[in-house]
Order: C-alpha cells, then sequence, then structure tokens
C-alpha cells in the first residue's frame, strides 16, 4: 500500500476543467417559437427570424426544421456568424424524424439567402427561390471557405446563385432559372473575381424562352465567369456538372 499526500499552497485555488476541450453546440430553428425557446432542442426551438447568430461559432451546427414534408420560410436567410479553420459552422436540414423535410425560403421581395464578409460555413440540404422579377436567390460576397453542398435553387427571373470574392465549393446541387419569359440575366452560377473555387456535380437548368432580336443577344448563361476579375488564379475546378 502507499499514501498520496496533496499539498495545497495558501492562496491558491485548484481548477480541474481549466483544459477541459469546449463543447461543440448545436442549435435548432424553425417557423416559431417554443415556449422557452432557448433553441436547445426541437421542444426549445427558437424562431429564425429572432435566432441570434452571434451565438454561433466554429464546429457549432444548426439545424433548420423541415417539418414531416417541408417548412416554407418567407424571410431571408441570414446568418452574421463565422466558423474558423478546420470547424467551420454547418447551417442544415433537421435529421429527426417529423424535422427533416426540406426547409423552402421562398422570399418575395429580397435574397432568398445573402452572405457576406463570414467564413468557413457550410449551408447543405436547403432549398431557396425568389420570387421578385430581377431579384437574385443566393448572394454570397466576400467569403472564405465556404461550402454550399445538396441545395436546390429556383429563379425564374434572375440569376441562381451569385459569388463574388469567394474560396470556396459548389457541389451535389441543383439549380432552375429561367422558367418565364425574361430579358434579364438567367445565368445559374455567376462568378465574379472568385480566386478559388470548385463547382462539380451540379444540376443546371436554364429555360428561359425570351425572344431576342440582334444585336441584343440572350443573357442565359449557365455558369458565367468574368473575364479578367478573378483575382489572378482563376477558377480551379470545374467538372462533372449536369446542363
Amino acid at each position: 500500500s502507499y499514501t498520496v499526500t496533496v499539498i495545497w499552497n495558501v492562496g491558491y485555488t485548484a481548477n480541474f476543467a481549466s483544459n477541459t476541450a469546449p463543447t461543440d453546440s448545436v442549435y435548432y430553428i424553425g417557423l416559431t417559437d417554443s415556449t422557452s425557446h432557448t433553441a436547445k432542442s426541437w421542444l426549445t426551438r427558437q424562431a429564425y427570424t429572432s435566432f441570434d447568430w452571434t451565438r454561433v461559432h466554429g464546429s457549432d451546427t444548426v439545424f433548420v426544421d423541415g417539418g414531416s414534408n417541408g417548412l416554407t420560410y418567407t424571410s431571408q436567410l441570414y446568418a452574421p456568424c463565422s466558423g474558423t479553420v478546420g470547424n467551420k459552422v454547418v447551417i442544415t436540414r433537421g435529421k429527426d424524424a417529423g424535422h427533416n423535410g426540406v426547409p423552402f425560403f421562398d422570399v418575395t421581395s429580397s435574397y432568398a439567402m445573402y452572405f457576406s464578409g463570414r467564413n468557413y460555413i457550410e449551408v447543405s440540404y436547403l432549398k431557396f427561390r425568389a420570387k421578385t422579377r430581377n431579384q437574385d436567390v443566393v448572394v454570397l460576397s466576400n467569403m472564405v471557405d465556404v461550402d454550399f453542398l445538396h441545395n436546390t435553387v429556383i429563379n425564374p427571373c434572375s440569376q441562381a446563385i451569385v459569388c463574388d470574392r469567394i474560396i470556396g465549393r459548389f457541389m451535389y446541387d441543383s439549380l432552375y432559372t429561367g422558367a418565364v419569359d425574361t430579358s434579364g440575366e438567367t445565368d445559374g452560377i455567376d462568378i465574379n473575381r472568385c480566386p478559388q473555387i470548385e463547382i462539380a456535380y451540379n444540376f443546371i437548368s436554364n429555360n428561359n424562352t425570351h425572344t431576342y432580336s440582334y444585336p441584343t443577344l440572350p443573357h442565359i448563361d449557365l455558369i458565367q465567369s468574368y473575364g479578367g476579375q478573378s483575382g489572378g488564379t482563376g477558377i480551379n475546378k470545374i467538372h462533372h456538372n449536369f446542363f
């Protein structure tokens, strides 16, 4: 047998938890508030229009309620938060039964999703539409390491996705544009000054039926990259897309 002796110094307070790694947080948001609306479970979900995104940090996940068969949100998805290198913020649909339908951001007078100056974010398994003529649906600006994955974007009147100064990936998405007769731009993905970007395994459909007469030409690019404005290194990868 042996004896362990612990000697305490006067005035010293031990903190055995000081080296404990922080716990990743999970949040639950939906159309309406629950009674307690702490956003820590589906029973305490918080309305997406009042959720405090400053609570969200790297490695956190925000689940968006999709109900059993999908729920429609009529205000823009705007998430002023960022992750860190190797620790992304993930914004995605719910995984639990009764909440794993597709959340549909169906917006009339604004972008359906707008992120600017936010980094290390994944947005996945959501659906977006902007119904106003000449209103882009998803706009991403000045962001580093953003993943836009397995989403559906519908825009009958204008561009589906606009990227400005983005480093990121757009993969496994379905983009539908130009379902009405319009002289506006109905590009699938518009890329401007994006130094490193990958566009892969997407389905992009442009059905603009507008009748043009020379010298006015249709502006129905499936993927558009502004010449001379790609940041010097160009677009890294565009592959395995279906048009």
